[in-house]
């Protein structure tokens, strides 16, 4: 299976630091695999830290995005792609297997990829899971069945009333993953109809459902994959994989061994399958062929994250101003952080506010926590604090843009031989200009993008005609707010509230609009933050 798993809080992703610290402690001479499933936050994240530890500990790294749902069409995915779910357990447990028996890190890379592009996944449930501290949540109706449930607690993308018997829920389901004549959602390369596929059976249960339960649905789907294609599984997994605490869900997965001129053979998969495995949340098949044995290479682990912020140049700057600045800021993100919170657990997973504000707090603590009289220093610090304390895609979001800033601001303070206005637009400019290689958002997309693009964009105008501070950000928030007041009208096309967003249900001629008049959250958060920069700077003139 996997050497090492790295985890953020419930329903967000890990941060920058949190994954380097993991890549440390299992380097590995013949390189690493990361396998990650396709959110934007995980991307993100995972993405940044292979970069920087590529650069600084020279280590050959490979990634592997899983996006094996199928209950979003296409119309709806194009620019975030399929949500990963349960069946990147197989693409685990397929890709540990090659490495254990001696796989080079592409060998075991392509093979992994090859599953990844071959498994499919729907979820339904009957309820979302209370996540710890959270005591909003959005229930379902008792008679309200979901599909296409995530495994982040997000919205499905169809609510089914009454709730379907088992066996109709289940037919539809399948339907979802082996229709090769749905435009929107055959996914499976399959040559010619989908009867006596070779495939293997993943029934995953979400957390809540009992042992009794899952395993009568999984029941339900062998036979009816054997009564209406025809199809008997290689092998069939049942249990509680990749669970959303404690979801009274399940999800269905398929992978298909049919055999495919540039693929493995599907012995080879099955044997990588059967291959022992000494992990406590791996549940082997209930169909086992006889095991092989595969000799285990011996791991060299090593210790220790591999970032260093240090060898930068000073910039004199007060540091009694700074450290008022990130106060006003964090009292800023504190006051907005009930309503952001609010906004994202209506559309989302509801973690944005509580984030930013944990960002905020571990800022102002490192900020106020040592002598900061050199302003490169602090932002770099800014920037540590931010991919330490906040996971999910606004963690990363805000690390970049940090990251990028601090860097242009010296570059910058040492063409103009100073500070000014010109400065700081310049370095906002270049560190925007950065995020968007990480990120397709831009105006319109309803995401943060909204917010800080016109703000960037005013600042860098304002700039050129003055050197006041304090009225450049009144102009550039005034702007930054209209940004955020337009994505009430805009539908969702990132995060996870592109799955819920103003589409739900389209496919059935229903309206189903939870998004609007709510503006995005995470812009909401840029502009609080922004809002106690501007605080500061104009209380000082």
């Amino acid at each position: 299976m996997l050497d090492a798993a790295v985890c953020g809080a419930v329903f967000a992703s890990p941060g920058v630091q949190q994954i380097l610290q993991g890549l440390g402690y299992i380097s590995s001479r013949h390189g690493t695999l990361m396998i990650v499933k396709n959110y934007t936050g995980d991307k993100l994240n995972f993405g940044l830290a292979a970069e920087i530890y590529q650069a600084t500990a020279k280590h050959h790294m490979e990634m592997v995005v899983v996006q094996d749902d199928v209950s979003v069409p296409r119309s709806r995915n194009q620019k975030v792609g399929r949500r990963g779910l349960a069946g990147t357990v197989l693409v685990h447990k397929i890709a540990g297997a090659a490495a254990s028996a001696g796989g080079t890190l592409t060998q075991v890379a392509q093979v992994a990829q090859y599953v990844a592009n071959n498994i499919v996944t729907i979820g339904a449930s009957l309820d979302h899971c209370i996540p710890p501290g959270h005591s909003e949540v959005m229930s379902l109706a008792s008679d309200e069945i979901e599909l296409g449930m995530g495994i982040h607690n997000e919205p499905g993308t169809r609510k089914i009333s009454p709730q379907p018997d088992i066996v109709t829920l289940v037919d539809g389901m399948l339907d979802h993953l082996l229709n090769p004549n749905d435009p929107g959602r055959a996914y499976l390369e399959i040559h010619g109809t989908p009867q006596r596929l070779p495939v293997v059976l993943l029934v995953n249960n979400l957390g809540g459902l009992s042992v009794l339960e899952i395993h009568a649905i999984s029941h339900v789907a062998v036979s009816r994959l054997e009564e209406t294609y025809q199809i008997r599984p290689q092998r069939i997994y049942v249990g509680p994989y990749m669970t959303s605490l404690n979801g009274p869900g399940f999800s269905i997965s398929l992978l298909n061994l049919e055999p495919k001129a540039d693929g493995p053979e599907p012995s080879y998969l099955l044997s990588l399958l059967d291959a022992p495995a000494q992990c406590a949340g791996w549940t082997p098949s209930l169909l086992e062929s006889s095991t092989q044995q595969l000799p285990i290479d011996s791991r060299v682990v090593s210790g220790g994250p591999v970032v260093d912020f240090s060898s930068v140049e000073s910039i004199p700057c007060d540091a009694s101003f700074v450290s008022t600045l990130f106060e006003n800021v964090y009292r800023e993100v504190a006051k907005q952080e009930p309503e952001i919170t609010h906004f994202d657990t209506v559309i989302g997973d509801g973690d944005c506010g509580t984030t930013l504000l944990s960002g905020a707090k571990a800022v102002l603590d490192v900020v106020n926590g040592g002598s900061h009289d050199s302003l490169s220093h602090i932002l770099l610090d800014v920037s540590k604090a931010v991919m330490d304390t906040m996971g999910g895609t606004s963690g990363a979001l805000y690390g970049l843009f940090f990251g990028a800033f601090a860097r242009s601001v010296q570059q910058h303070y040492k063409q103009d031989q100073g500070l000014s206005a010109s400065v700081f637009a310049k370095s906002a400019q270049d560190a925007l200009e950065n995020l968007k290689r990480y990120t397709t958002a831009r105006e319109g997309s309803r995401t943060l993008m909204d917010t800080l693009i016109p703000f960037v964009r005013t600042f860098s105008e304002a700039s050129t005609r003055s050197d006041d501070i304090a009225n450049i950000l009144a102009s550039s928030l005034e702007a930054a707010k209209k940004g955020t007041e337009a994505t009430k009208e805009l539908p969702s096309s990132f995060g996870r509230s592109a799955y819920v967003g103003a589409h739900s249900g389209a496919e059935n001629g229903e309206k189903h609009d939870i998004t609007g008049a709510i503006p995005d959250p995470g812009a909401c958060g840029v502009v609080a933050v922004l809002t106690g920069l501007y605080s500061t700077f104009s209380t000082s003139k």
